[in-house]
């Protein structure tokens, strides 16, 4: 039983998501789900089994003419020898980094300056600084050097992998990725509901009066108190002398 768990484990991925057989010429493996447990390992055994779609079939020793056959073929004394690999990679290393001019001037510099401090180089720290929206210029720092937008992740369809178990990957990670934008999309949406819910567009005219709201900072060279939590939210009110734009306006201050 042990060999085919161990053929099952290693051949995981191709049998995941489809039906399989397993011939067996030991009777009692074709009742392993019936079977009382008796041992401690059959419970170790159905374990590393459930998820799989198979059937346990019996075939007598018997029958199973091929293995008995190659069972029985001698060895052949000319295959009868070890091979062993001679590469020498360590040496292979040595020769390429001698050769590599990169590798030349990271050397040179740790030779001239080994007290010359080093750092780590980030690059998925880098791509998501290089790709993150910029309100100041409108851009990526990506577009705005190479002038295009960058790369993006592209959306994988179903079946393109041979492998189940690396095809339902890709495909989770894709839903995984259109679930985000939906949640961030939906939460922006729910901010600017939110800040809207406060706003009106109000628009005045010259002559009317308004009162004037100063920044917290500012408020206590208005008018010194002792106490500046007490103070007045809002001053005036105001008359408007000129207007300014769409959303400004000149006072006629005291």
């Amino acid at each position: 039983m042990l060999a085919i768990i161990h053929a099952i484990q290693t051949w995981r991925p191709y049998l995941l998501g489809q039906k399989f057989y397993i011939q067996t010429d030991q009777r009692n493996h074709k009742y392993l789900l019936e079977q009382c447990i008796v041992t401690p390992e059959q419970p170790k055994w159905v374990t590393k089994l459930l998820g799989y779609d198979y059937e346990i079939t019996y075939k007598p020793g018997r029958e199973n003419n091929a293995a008995d056959a190659l069972s029985r073929v001698a060895g052949s004394p000319s295959l009868d020898a070890l091979f062993v690999s001679q590469t020498q990679l360590w040496d292979t290393i040595k020769a390429e980094a001698d050769d590599n001019p990169y590798m030349k001037k990271i050397s040179k510099q740790a030779t001239e300056n080994p007290s010359n401090p080093y750092s780590w180089h980030n690059g998925l720290a880098e791509f998501w600084y290089n790709t993150t929206y910029h309100a100041s210029t409108g851009i990526t720092p990506f577009q705005a050097l190479y002038g295009r937008p960058p790369p993006t992740i592209p959306h994988y369809h179903k079946g393109y992998s041979p492998v189940h178990e690396v095809d339902q990957s890709l495909v989770s990670q894709d839903a995984l990725l259109r679930q985000l934008k939906e949640n961030l999309s939906a939460a922006n949406n729910r901010m600017k509901q939110q800040v809207d819910s406060k706003r009106r567009h109000i628009e005045y005219q010259v002559g009317d009066f308004v009162f004037l709201k100063l920044h917290p900072y500012r408020q206590q060279f208005v008018f010194k108190r002792a106490y500046q939590k007490l103070v007045s939210r809002f001053y005036g009110p105001y008359q408007i002398e000129d207007k300014i734009g769409k959303a400004a306006y000149k006072l006629n201050l005291p």
